[in-house]
C-alpha cells in the first residue's frame, strides 16, 4: 500500500476542503419550469438552489420572445428558505418568455443560467 507523506495528505486535504467551501450553488429547481407551458401567467418566478444565497448580487430578469425586458426587479426570499431566490412579476399576455438569473453564494461566488417557458 502506497504511503503518503504529511505534508502530502496535509495539501489533498485542503484541497478537497475547499472545494466543498468554495462551491457555485447550483440551480434545483424552477417554478414556472424549464420548458413549461402554462395555461395561465404565474404570479413569480421561484429558483431554488443548493445553497444559501444573498439577495444583494442575486437577480432574475425575464425578456419576451422580442428580446425587450418585461421585468428586472429585486429578488427576494422566502423568509423560511435563503436558499431560494423569487421575483414577483406583472400579469403577463400570453407569449413565450426568456428568464435569465444569477445566483450570488455567501462566499461570493456567482452562478448564471436561463431557461424559457411559454404561456398559452
Amino acid at each position: 500500500m502506497m504511503q503518503l507523506s504529511k505534508q502530502t495528505f496535509y495539501f489533498l486535504a485542503c484541497l478537497a476542503f475547499t472545494g466543498s467551501a468554495f462551491a457555485h450553488a447550483m440551480l434545483d429547481s424552477a417554478k414556472p419550469g424549464a420548458g413549461a407551458v402554462l395555461e395561465m401567467p404565474p404570479p413569480a418566478i421561484v429558483l431554488h438552489f443548493d445553497s444559501a444565497l444573498e439577495t444583494a448580487g442575486s437577480r432574475i430578469s425575464v425578456d419576451n420572445a422580442a428580446g425587450k425586458p418585461v421585468v428586472t426587479g429585486p429578488v427576494d426570499h422566502d423568509k423560511q428558505d435563503d436558499s431560494s431566490l423569487r421575483l414577483r412579476l406583472p400579469t403577463l399576455p400570453p407569449g413565450h418568455y426568456h428568464v435569465n438569473w444569477q445566483a450570488v453564494t455567501h462566499d461570493g461566488h456567482r452562478s448564471v443560467g436561463d431557461y424559457t417557458f411559454t404561456i398559452h
